[in-house]
C-alpha cells in the first residue's frame, strides 16, 4: 500500500444563478500537491459546475446533475507539464458512476493532444479516447 499526502487550497464560490435560472459554483484549487514514494504531482484547477437539475428536490441528492466546464494544469512526479481542457461541458449525474457525456483535451510536453469523449449521454462505463490519431474505446 502506498501512502499519499494531499495538500492545497480548494474554494468553492456559489455566483448565483445564471441567465437560465442554474446555480453555478466556481471551483478553484490552488497550490494541490500529492506525494507518494513515486514523487511529487503539483496541479491547479479552475472550473464551474452548472446545477441543471434536481435544485428543487434538497432530500433527493441522486437526481442532482452538473455540467462541468473549465480546466486543470500542473506538473507529475518527473517533472513534465500537462493542461487538462473541457472542450464540451462534461454532464455529471450524481446517479451515476461515471462522466455522462462531454470531451476533454489533455495536452502534455512530449506528446500530442490527447482527447477524450464520454459519449451521449449514457451512464456507461464507456469513454473514446483519440491519441496519435488513433481512436481506442476504454473501460472506466
Amino acid at each position: 500500500s502506498t501512502d499519499y499526502s494531499v495538500q492545497g487550497t480548494e474554494t468553492i464560490t456559489n455566483i448565483g444563478k445564471n441567465s437560465d435560472g442554474h446555480r453555478v459554483f466556481d471551483v478553484l484549487i490552488t497550490n494541490g500537491v500529492i506525494t507518494s514514494v513515486n514523487g511529487t504531482i503539483y496541479w491547479t484547477s479552475h472550473r464551474q459546475n452548472e446545477w441543471i437539475q434536481g435544485g428543487d428536490t434538497w432530500f433527493n441528492i441522486f437526481d442532482d446533475i452538473y455540467l462541468v466546464t473549465g480546466y486543470a494544469s500542473g506538473s507529475n512526479s518527473n517533472g513534465e507539464t500537462f493542461t487538462v481542457n473541457i472542450l464540451t461541458p462534461l454532464r455529471v449525474e450524481i446517479g451515476c458512476w461515471y462522466i455522462v457525456s462531454g470531451t476533454l483535451e489533455i495536452l502534455t510536453d512530449a506528446n500530442p493532444p490527447i482527447n477524450v469523449d464520454y459519449g451521449s449521454g449514457t451512464c456507461d462505463n464507456i469513454a473514446v479516447v483519440t491519441y496519435y490519431g488513433y481512436t481506442f474505446t476504454i473501460y472506466m
